[in-house]
C-alpha cells in the first residue's frame, strides 16, 4: 500500500501500543510523510525464504520461495492454507530495529495534545473546502449522514456561509446534493463526533457496547 500510493504530500500514521486496556490499544501516534516511510521500508524489507503449507485433507509441506513463485494458481487455490516463512534471527533483528526506529522517530518529532492534532488537521482539510469555514470543524459526507441520523447538528458549507442541514435530509436525498456536498459541524457538537469515532473504533476492534445498567433490569410494561 505504501509502495502504490501516488498522491502527492500523503501522510502516513505509525501507531507504538504501550498498553492494552479493555479490548483498547493505547500508545503514540507518529505523523511522517509517505515518501519517508517509503524509503525506510524499501531499505529494511523483510524477504521470506519459503511458504508452509496445509492441504485440505491435513497434509502439511514446505517449499522454497523460487518453488512457490513458479507454482500455478490452481496448485495454490488446492491449499487449505498457507504463510510466509521467515528466518527468527532476522525476525527478531527486524523487530528490535523497527522498534527503536520509532524512538529515534519519536525524538525527532513535533509533541501535540490530541486537541491540538486535532484543530491542526481540521485547519489543512478546512482549507480545502470549496467554501470554508475556519471557524467549523469539516467532516466527510458519510460522517455528516451518521451524525444527522444520531440527532447532532450538522452544517452545509456555501459560498453565502455554513447553513444547518434539516435531519430529515440524511434520508431523503442522503445528503447528496448536485452541489456543495461539504460538510461541518460546531465545536460544541465535537462531542457528538468523538461519540461516533468512538463507536466505529469499537466495531472495528470486535468491542460490543455495554448496556446501560439503569436498562438492563427495566421491568417489560404489561399489556
Amino acid at each position: 500500500m505504501a509502495a502504490m500510493t501516488e498522491y502527492p504530500g500523503a501522510r502516513a500514521f505509525l501507531f507504538h501500543t504501550e498498553r492494552k486496556e479493555a479490548g483498547r490499544l493505547y500508545g503514540d501516534v507518529l505523523m511522517t510523510d509517505l515518501d519517508t516511510l517509503r524509503q525506510d521500508i524499501e531499505r529494511n524489507t523483510l524477504y521470506p525464504y519459503g511458504v508452509s503449507m496445509e492441504y485440505r485433507d491435513g497434509t502439511k509441506a514446505e517449499a522454497g520461495i523460487e518453488k512457490w513463485e513458479t507454482m500455478e494458481l490452481c496448485e495454490k487455490d488446492a491449499l487449505k492454507t498457507w504463510r510466509y516463512l521467515y528466518a527468527p534471527e532476522q525476525v527478531t533483528e527486524w523487530q528490535y530495529r523497527y522498534s527503536n526506529r520509532f524512538s529515534q522517530w519519536k525524538e525527532q518529532a513535533f509533541s501535540y495534545m490530541p486537541q491540538d492534532l486535532e484543530e491542526r488537521l481540521n485547519v489543512e482539510y478546512m482549507e480545502e473546502a470549496q467554501n470554508p469555514d475556519t471557524d467549523m470543524y469539516r467532516i466527510p459526507l458519510g460522517t455528516a449522514k451518521r451524525m444527522l441520523l444520531d440527532g447532532a447538528s450538522v452544517y452545509r458549507l456555501l459560498p453565502g456561509g455554513s447553513e444547518k442541514v434539516a435531519p430529515i435530509a440524511a434520508v431523503t436525498a442522503g445528503l447528496w446534493y448536485e452541489h456543495y456536498r461539504e460538510f461541518a459541524v460546531t465545536p460544541e457538537d465535537l462531542g457528538a463526533l468523538d461519540r461516533l469515532v468512538r463507536r466505529e473504533t469499537d466495531r472495528l476492534m470486535g468491542i460490543r457496547p455495554q448496556l446501560d445498567k439503569s436498562q438492563e433490569r427495566r421491568p417489560f410494561p404489561e399489556r
